[in-house]
């Protein structure tokens, strides 16, 4: 089937991928020439058979696959290939669905982020924390939390106004992920003037001094709260270090964090909490 020769391809295949009969006068010349990454030709080529042998067993359409197609000068489109066979010849059926999954992954975006602070959402924390809890039970190294909580917030919001809070929460935010060092670290907002950061692998000791440098770099921006004695923003924050994976971690961790920042706000605010439970 490789070899077997191309009969014809129209001008609207030309135009989009750049090909024509001469450059791809067979099926194995297509393959190269579309998929020169041997590793994923591999793939292409294991899938297209699959589907039309299924095609040929169960008299029936080759089921559409999305393609990365090169194309002649190099640049890539992604494409939905389906296809019929008629005795001993097949149709190629081409639909371009690049926009289309462009559109999808912004979409999917939007899922995971907080629209006004700009960063991963709730949603995408549960579901970065119960991946996060999974590869602690593979690795047993150690996964820590920190809960944080911008002091005096309502009095923030009901002196200066809603505008001005939303502006205090997105610099917030943006200032507690420029404070993230490693790669694996995670930021999200928890819910309302409530932030939360995933630091795998690190031990309370590692948790701290991450906790203590958003601390500081927050106490940098002197964001003006004359309504609280210190006359800026500041923030309360509870941390929490897994140790050993166990039943029911999602609900202990979670709780376990946001005990200790009670605990924060109940010595007065502005501090840090690290738990030993």
């Amino acid at each position: 089937m490789h070899t077997e020769n191309i009969i014809r391809i129209n001008q609207r295949f030309v135009d989009v991928f750049g090909y024509t009969i001469d450059d791809i006068p067979t099926l194995n010349d297509w393959w190269l020439n579309a998929y020169p990454d041997p590793h994923y030709l591999m793939w292409v080529r294991q899938t297209w058979q699959q589907a039309l042998s299924f095609a040929l067993e169960n008299d029936t359409d080759i089921q559409p696959q999305v393609y990365c197609v090169t194309c002649k000068d190099g640049s890539h489109i992604m494409m939905e290939i389906s296809g019929r066979y008629f005795k001993h010849e097949f149709l190629a059926i081409f639909k371009d669905v690049t926009q289309h999954l462009a559109v999808e992954d912004t979409l999917r975006d939007m899922a995971f982020l907080d629209s006004l602070t700009q960063i991963a959402n709730r949603r995408c924390f549960d579901d970065k924390l119960v991946n996060e809890l999974e590869l602690m039970h593979k690795k047993i190294k150690p996964l820590s939390m920190i809960l944080i909580d911008i002091d005096y917030f309502k009095q923030y919001n009901d002196n200066y106004g809603h505008i001005k809070g939303d502006e205090c929460l997105y610099q917030i935010a943006q200032c507690i992920a420029a404070t993230m060092n490693h790669e694996k670290d995670f930021v999200a907002r928890f819910g309302g003037e409530e932030f939360v950061v995933l630091l795998p692998e690190a031990d309370p000791k590692k948790a701290l001094h991450s906790a203590l440098q958003i601390q500081q770099a927050i106490n940098q921006l002197v964001i003006k709260h004359e309504y609280t004695d210190i006359g800026y923003i500041t923030l309360s924050m509870g941390i929490k270090t897994l140790h050993n994976p166990q039943t029911g971690d999602y609900t202990y961790f979670v709780d376990a964090a946001d005990k200790a920042l009670y605990q924060a706000k109940g010595q007065g605010r502005n501090c840090i909490v690290v738990s030993e439970d």
